[in-house]
Formats: structure tokens, C-alpha cells, sequence
């Protein structure tokens, strides 16, 4: 954890990324700041984890999919900043690139943001093969014993940077489980997007 561009990739990942996708109550300061990604339990079933392999392959995927766009987006506001907000998909801008994905475009699907090209379903296709295999020993498992040793300590080396970064003390297992962790100990983890933040250009 002592590349700072890899913790910054990381910080954003589990701190905004996953919170957008972890629904209302899943992933709250007392879950971000006291448990890594991979242990997280998801609060409608504690049988359950809270973000499946599939999920973080997703967020992988979007990011991949819509990080020149939303650059570009962003380069436009700063070079118009009398406007708030990015313009309208009509006129000159009907077909500008900042409205195109890698995998997707408007000119696919039925949604708003258009729908996904073969390549992008070979890509998330890919990048679940990639969690799984950056995790797991055997990815057939998917348990808590059969996680990657290298891979726990990677969680757990952020969380206590981001604690430290936050003025957190961690709370032992038995004081987190039973107050559901604290603001004072327990969630964040290591982002897949930070561990392949090569291959996406980082």
C-alpha cells in the first residue's frame, strides 16, 4: 500500500464507487471503514456476502466502459464554465464522443445510454475472470478460506491507512460484530480496479 496512485484508485473504488451499488444500507461508514470488500455481509441476509464477484466484475466494466467519456464530459465543463451541466444529447451534439461508451453507444439497446456491444459482454466476461482469479485460489469455492492470503493482507493493509487517513480506531472482531461495526472500526477494502489499475490506463 505504498504506491499513492494505487491507494487514491482504491480510496475512490471502495469509498464511492461501492457505495453507489451497495444499496441504502449496505455499505455505511461503520461497513466502509471496518471490513474489507471481501467479507462484507450483505444487511438483508447475513448468509450472504454484500458485493458477489459479478458485482465488483460490473463496476470494473462501467468504469472501463465510461471513463474516456466521462473525462471528456469533464474537459468540457471546465472549458465552458458558464454551464453547470454538460449539454443535451441534440444538435452538434447528438453524435459527440462524450456520449459514447467503449462498449456501448446510443445507437444500441433500447435504454437511455444505449446498449452493450459484443465486445463489452467479452470484456465483463473477462474482468469476472479477472476478480476470480485475483482472489480465490480456487475459484470454483469462493469462501473466506479459499481467499488469496496476498489478497487479505492488500484489504486489510488499506483499511488501516484509510482509518489512520480518518482519525478511525479499529474495533477488535467481537466489538464490531455485535454493535454491526462502529464509526469508530470496521470497512473498506481493496478494489478490484485498483488491482488491475494497469489495465485500465492507470
Amino acid at each position: 500500500m505504498d504506491d499513492a496512485m494505487e491507494y487514491q484508485v482504491a480510496k475512490f473504488y471502495a469509498l464511492v464507487l461501492l457505495t453507489r451499488v451497495a444499496g441504502c444500507d449496505g455499505w455505511k461508514d461503520r461497513q466502509r471503514f471496518h471490513t474489507t470488500i471481501s467479507r462484507a455481509i450483505a444487511p438483508y441476509d447475513e448468509t450472504k456476502r454484500l458485493f458477489h464477484v459479478s458485482m465488483e466484475a460490473f463496476v470494473a466494466y462501467l468504469w472501463d466502459n465510461n471513463y474516456e467519456r466521462w473525462t471528456l464530459q469533464l474537459k468540457w465543463l471546465y472549458e465552458h464554465p458558464d454551464h453547470t451541466h454538460i449539454p443535451t444529447r441534440t444538435g452538434e451534439y447528438k453524435n459527440h464522443i462524450m456520449f459514447k461508451g467503449k462498449y456501448s453507444s446510443q445507437n444500441m439497446g433500447q435504454s437511455r445510454f444505449g446498449g452493450t456491444s459484443e465486445a463489452g459482454i467479452k470484456r465483463y466476461n473477462q474482468l469476472y475472470q479477472m476478480v476470480l482469479d485475483a482472489k480465490y485460489k480456487d475459484p470454483a469455492k469462493m469462501d473466506d478460506d479459499d481467499l488469496k492470503e496476498d489478497w487479505v493482507k492488500w484489504e486489510e493493509a488499506f483499511l488501516v491507512k484509510i482509518r489512520a487517513e480518518e482519525g478511525l480506531q479499529a474495533d477488535d472482531d467481537a466489538n464490531a460484530n455485535a454493535n454491526g461495526g462502529r464509526r469508530r472500526g470496521r470497512n473498506a477494502a481493496v478494489p478490484v480496479v485498483a488491482a488491475m489499475g494497469a489495465d485500465f490506463g492507470m
